[in-house]
């Protein structure tokens, strides 16, 4: 099944690149807004709902609620979880890896602005 993303959509694109910049507010928003314009049964919608998801959560994060951090980050890394890297032209095993590790540390105790916390980035493959 090829589930690959029109990776030269405006929004799409536009949206990854705030994700990258840790833009994580815009990027919300501008995923948002494309993943309104999906198809309510096109596979991606999930995969974009997930980096809203953990976007929403790196925002939360930012402002100290690790309870809201938590929720985001789980619910957005099991939708990621749910494709392989390649099934959609995006590299998310770094993503998810990362969001993973930094739910283990936040759910230890590790404080909202400890180094150990990392942002990943998503790249195409």
């Amino acid at each position: 099944m090829d589930n690959r993303f029109n990776l030269e959509d405006e929004l799409f694109s536009r949206g990854l690149a705030e994700f990258n910049r840790r833009d994580f507010y815009e990027c919300h928003e501008t995923l948002e807004e494309y993943w309104n314009t999906l198809p309510a049964d096109l596979p991606e919608r999930q995969i974009v709902q997930g980096i809203i998801q953990i976007a929403v959560g790196f925002y939360h994060l930012g402002r100290d609620n690790v309870k809201g951090t938590l929720k985001l980050f789980t619910r957005g890394n099991g939708r990621l979880l749910a494709f392989g890297t390649d099934d959609c032209g995006l590299d998310l095993a770094p993503c998810t890896a990362a969001v993973a590790a930094n739910i283990a540390l936040l759910e230890d105790g590790c404080p909202f602005d400890d180094s150990r916390l990392t942002v990943p980035l998503i790249g195409h493959i």
